[in-house]
Order: structure tokens, then C-alpha cells, then sequence
């Protein structure tokens, strides 16, 4: 089940066993917060229990049986787990241990298993599933058709939140943006819409100008506004969002890639151009956004295909030179600099 759903049902009532699949934090928590709510409550005797992984299962034992003599509710979460772990960590003989209680779970209790990355071929996590609510919390990956409506969706729902809408042309912005990301965190996308809220206004309309201004900074969109500066020849502004970034402690190499990202995508669309081809052939073979396809067809008229090359060259040298020390984001400076010339 995914995780918008399961939030609308816990309304209903809370599963004994509920197993939380996935990185995506900002799901993983509302979903821990609604059920303590829910769960817990008021009650004047409540017990928590939050644990860094199961415990041997005889200590799990103890725990689901003592807390009855102390609470009228529990509530158990195990933060990240063994037992679901790709990597085997445990007996057959504990998994089993394991898999009686869940089938016998007291009616005071109730349990919250975390692991992001769960392995679903385990006999145990087939077992478990059976047993419990399975919610996906997976990070969304934009470049899939289906994570990337359900990103704008939730993007407007988040303005919605504030009491803002955004304008189509900066929802157009920052989607498509995102959209070149591998995958995207709700989480740190919500400190960015709290910026915009902050910034642009709430109960606002948010335009373009206020999407390149806040969300420019954000990891995903960097790489194609640095590149943007690049093909204006503007070294200051390709600098400025360089000191931005690395100041926002995102490591070299992610900078490189989200770099080496766009300049291979230039090179594609530049081949697609030199053999005839338009603005529909960009879109269906370089994977570029239908939004963004006038503004990087414009940016491989400008830049010349050795300038392109010797870039992805020099940024292949950093990333070889790193695991030795190298001079890293001085040498990033100097390849901006030079390319701008």
C-alpha cells in the first residue's frame, strides 16, 4: 500500500503490525506521528518503546509481554531492521521466533518496523507481509511517468498547504527540473516549499522568477541553472551557484555528476541537430522535458562541441584526482572560468 493511502486509513484503525518500506522520511515520520496520535493518544498509562533494531527475540518477548502489567497501550518501533535486511543478519530459528509473535500480537500493542532497503525475496518478509500492512515510503524517482505526476501532485498540495498556488509555468520549472533527478526527497523538498512560503508569500501566487530564485538552490535543480549560466558565457553567476551548492555541504562528486549530467545531455541533443533532427526528436531521445527542450536546443547553438567535450574531460580529471586529495572544486573554478571565455 502506498503511503498516501495508508495515512487515510489509519483513520479507520491501526494494524497490529505495520512495516514501513523505503527512505522517503517525510512519509515515515507523518505516518509515526499519526499512529502515536491515534494510538496513544491521551491515554494516562501509554508506553513507547523505540529501538534501534530487533532485539534477541526473547528480549522482544519480555517486552511485548511485560508492558501489559505497566500501560492500557503500547507502542513498539524499530527504527531500522534486521530482520528485513538484504543482508542476511539473522537465524532462521529468530526470524521464526519472530514470526509467532507477530502472529500473536497483544490487543494492547502495536508494532512500527522500519528498513529502507527491505528485501522482499526473504522468506521472513513474505511471511511478515501476510502478517501486517506493508507501506511503500520509497523515494520518488521524477524520470518515471508515474513518480513524476505523482511529484507535481504533490507539489501543488503542498502550496495548497500555504494557502498558495503555483503559476503553471514555475510548477513547469521546477517538475521538469526535477525531473532529471534520479530520485527526489519529499523531505527536503518540504524545507524548500517552506523557503518559497517565506520568500514568495503565503496564501501567494508563486511565479517563475520566485521558483528560479528559491528552488534554484535546490540539489536537483543546480546542475541545469549552472548550465544555463555556462551557455550565457556568465562565469560570475556559474561560480556563485558552484559556492552555493558546495556551501550547502552537497559532496564534489554529486556536484560533478549533476554537472557531467547536463553537458553529456548538450552533446546528445547536438547530435540530434547535426543529423536534421527538430525539437520532437530532443524530447523522445535525449529524455529532455518538453518544457526545457527550446532552452537546451538554444544552449547547443551557442556552445561549440569542443567546448563541451574538454569540460566533460576536465571533470572526468577531478573525478580521478579525488580519491588522492586533487584540488577539487579550485580545479571545477577553473574549468567554469575557462569555458566561459
Amino acid at each position: 500500500m502506498e503511503a498516501e493511502e495508508f495515512l487515510r486509513r489509519l483513520d479507520a484503525g491501526i494494524p497490529p503490525l505495520t512495516l514501513l518500506i523505503g527512505g522517503e522520511h517525510f512519509y515515515i515520520e507523518k505516518i509515526r506521528k499519526k499512529i502515536r496520535e491515534k494510538w496513544l493518544g491521551d491515554e494516562a498509562e501509554k508506553d513507547i518503546a523505540v529501538l534501534p533494531s530487533e532485539p534477541a527475540a526473547q528480549k522482544f518477548s519480555l517486552l511485548l509481554s511485560g508492558s501489559s502489567f505497566f500501560s492500557t497501550r503500547t507502542l513498539i518501533e524499530v527504527r531500522q531492521s534486521r530482520l528485513l535486511s538484504t543482508a542476511k543478519q539473522v537465524s532462521d530459528e529468530e526470524a521464526g521466533a519472530y514470526l509467532a509473535m507477530f502472529k500473536t500480537i497483544p490487543e494492547h500493542c502495536r508494532i512500527v518496523i522500519q528498513s529502507e532497503k527491505a528485501d522482499a525475496r526473504l522468506k521472513f518478509y513474505k511471511a511478515a507481509s501476510a502478517l501486517g500492512q506493508v507501506v511503500e515510503c520509497a523515494l520518488l524517482e521524477p524520470g518515471k511517468k508515474g513518480d513524476f505526476n505523482k511529484l507535481k501532485n504533490w507539489l501543488t498540495r503542498a502550496a495548497a498547504d500555504y494557502g498558495s498556488r503555483w503559476e503553471s509555468d514555475a510548477l513547469s520549472f521546477v517538475t521538469d527540473g526535477l525531473s532529471m533527478l534520479q530520485e527526489v526527497s519529499l523531505a527536503q523538498l518540504a524545507q524548500e516549499i517552506e523557503k518559497m512560503s517565506l520568500y514568495a508569500g503565503a496564501g501567494k501566487s508563486w511565479s517563475r522568477k520566485d521558483a528560479e530564485i528559491v528552488f534554484s538552490d535546490f540539489t536537483g535543480l543546480s546542475g541545469f541553472v549552472l548550465i544555463r549560466a555556462l551557455a550565457e558565457a556568465d562565469a560570475l553567476k556559474a561560480l556563485d551557484i558552484l559556492r552555493e551548492t558546495t556551501a550547502r555541504g552537497v559532496y564534489l562528486p554529486k556536484t560533478l555528476g549533476l554537472i557531467a549530467l547536463q553537458l553529456r545531455r548538450l552533446l546528445a541533443v547536438k547530435s540530434i541537430l547535426e543529423r536534421g533532427g527538430g525539437r520532437s526528436d530532443v524530447i523522445a531521445e535525449a529524455g529532455i522535458r518538453p518544457y526545457f527542450a527550446d532552452e537546451t536546443i538554444g544552449q547547443c547553438r551557442k556552445i561549440p562541441k569542443d567546448k563541451i567535450k574538454n569540460a566533460l574531460a576536465g571533470i572526468s580529471a577531478i573525478a580521478r584526482e579525488a580519491p588522492f586529495g586533487g584540488r577539487g572544486i579550485a580545479h571545477l573554478e577553473e574549468i567554469i572560468v575557462e569555458f566561459c571565455r
